[in-house]
């Protein structure tokens, strides 16, 4: 690229290579860092610049892994709402749906209409049955109306992936990211 020369030599030299994809994107990256930063340098001399907050996804993961220190202009990947409600529901899958903090975490988003009152009737039955689809399910027969229409479609989401438990990761968050979309609408 011969367009790709710092405006002062002076300042720095701008690296580009070719990889595969972003993984090993981000692992080049690193490997580049830390060479540098062996001699003498330090990582607050450096800069890496993306067009997407999603392509900072495996840049965080890796500099995390190496313990290298970093900081995201704007909003990092992993402090995105819709990224933080699908590990809450993989969180809430894989404890047994025994999490009661990872369901708080999950229950509104998507805006399901399930206001406080609701998640503290269901947060006591929890208490009792130690399992947020128990819960579910108690609250449900408990009580009519569109609030427990709304926890029952809730419930049916969670049961869809209780019934996925086996299958791959990858397919477990499409199906989350398919039911947020679905239900954000």
């Amino acid at each position: 690229f011969p367009d790709c020369n710092p405006i002062q030599d002076s300042v720095g030299k701008i690296a580009h290579f070719m990889v595969e994809d972003r993984k090993q994107e981000a692992y080049k990256s690193c490997e580049i860092l830390d060479e540098h930063v062996e001699s003498e340098e330090d990582y607050s001399d450096w800069g890496i610049i993306y067009r997407k907050n999603s392509q900072s996804a495996f840049l965080e993961v890796e500099f995390m892994k190496r313990d290298i220190p970093y900081s995201v202009s704007g909003q990092s990947f992993w402090n995105r709402p819709e990224i933080d409600t699908c590990i809450s529901y993989l969180e809430l899958l894989t404890s047994g749906f025994k999490s009661f903090e990872a369901f708080e975490d999950v229950y509104n988003g998507p805006n399901r209409f399930l206001g406080n009152t609701v998640i503290s009737r269901i947060e006591s039955l929890h208490e009792k049955t130690g399992n947020v689809l128990d819960s579910l399910i108690r609250y449900i027969q408990e009580n009519d109306g569109w609030r427990a229409k709304n926890a029952e479609t809730l419930y049916k989401c969670l049961e869809k992936m209780r019934n996925r438990r086996n299958a791959n990761p990858g397919d477990i968050l499409s199906d989350v990211v398919y039911e947020f979309r679905s239900l954000s609408r």
